[in-house]
């Protein structure tokens, strides 16, 4: 009898210790930067942490925030939108701009808006480089069109869907106006800095909205209306500008 139950006792020490390892080691945790790990999760506390022991011993404590999935013998407990902002690679970006202001001869409100389209090679979250052209005016109801050519430098904080940003632009504008009494016309430099966000999208794209700051300069010789009198307008455009963007 002694004999059976020291048989029975040993039998069932055996099957606790199969019964706890044969899925000890079959919890799934994925980073954000690609790393899965296999092990056993501990503890996971949503917003908080999760613990995971490796089967080597270890114990390995995330913060919520840079986890992707967990996955507990099988089951799926936390998914986020993949990540998908390629590197390395040709950029395109279009873009839309509402540009407030005041009239260059009063003190009314007048607006004017824009477009553009620039391109480069994105190096890096924190470094693309390119170049782009765009259309704009700044005074609705003049016929004065801005051609601005620049070089367009960005720089993306987070690798994750939704990032801040800050990007640089800057170059030449050309100068068209059909105004009767312009009898000369030259555009001037471009600057424009910004700070932005970027929201991940679907297929590839994300969509780009910033505040940016508008430096343009522009000379105009008019012919006046009574004799032939010529007088001078020297243009110093200071906006800000608010942009929606597609970036692909």
């Amino acid at each position: 009898m002694k004999r059976i139950i020291t048989a029975i006792f040993f039998v069932l020490i055996a099957f606790t210790l199969y019964s706890q390892n044969r899925d000890t080691y079959n919890d799934l945790i994925v980073l954000k930067n690609g790393s899965k790990l296999y092990g056993s999760i501990i503890d996971y506390r949503v917003g908080g942490q999760v613990q995971i022991k490796l089967e080597n011993g270890s114990i390995l404590t995330f913060n919520d925030d840079v986890v992707t999935k967990i996955e507990i013998a099988g089951k799926n407990t936390k998914t986020e939108r993949e990540y998908q902002f390629s590197t390395n690679t040709i950029y395109h970006n279009f873009a839309i701009k509402i540009i407030p202001g005041k009239d260059v001869f009063s003190d009314e409100p007048r607006y004017g808006t824009g477009l553009e389209y620039n391109f480069g090679y994105r190096f890096s979250n924190l470094a693309s480089l390119g170049g782009g052209i765009a259309a704009e005016y700044f005074n609705y109801g003049f016929n004065e069109f801005f051609f601005p050519v620049y070089m367009d430098f960005t720089s993306f904080f987070r690798k994750s869907p939704i990032s801040p940003f800050f990007r640089l632009q800057g170059g030449y504008s050309m100068l068209y106006t059909n105004s009767d009494n312009v009898i000369d016309k030259t555009g001037g430099i471009m600057i424009n800095p910004a700070l932005g966000i970027k929201f991940q999208g679907n297929y590839g794209i994300n969509y780009t909205l910033d505040v940016n700051f508008k430096y343009q300069q522009a000379k105009f010789t008019y012919l006046g209306t009574w004799g032939n009198q010529l007088f001078n307008r020297e243009v110093n455009f200071q906006r800000l500008l608010l942009r929606f963007g597609m970036l692909f």
